[in-house]
């Protein structure tokens, strides 16, 4: 279960074995955010975790246990950039086409 924390970060909790992992911007590596302030937490139909912050949108790279900016997950740079950009909303629609709201 994923849990927004505002100002705290953003943690995953085991319901089996109660264990909670943290992800902050006070981490390094795999358990860096670049934004404590997590706004909306999404799954889309893939079942990809996406994150909206006081500074864009980051993606769950499961292999890799980590969020990364979603130009760099999708490893294209033509995406809007929604660095220092608040993201309140991300959904899904039918089409799969997705849709953010931003301040």
């Amino acid at each position: 279960m994923w849990v927004g924390n505002w100002g705290q970060g953003l943690n995953l909790v085991n319901r089996d074995t109660r264990e909670v992992e943290h992800f902050s911007s006070r981490h390094s590596g795999n358990h860096y955010i670049p934004n404590d302030f997590v706004h909306v937490i999404f799954k889309d139909a893939d079942n990809q975790i996406w994150l909206g912050t006081r500074n864009g949108i980051l993606i769950y790279d499961k292999p890799k246990n980590r969020f990364v900016g979603w130009r760099e997950y999708f490893n294209n740079t033509l995406l809007p950039d929604f660095r220092n950009v608040r993201i309140y909303m991300i959904i899904q629609d039918r089409n799969l086409n997705y849709w953010i709201g931003i301040q």
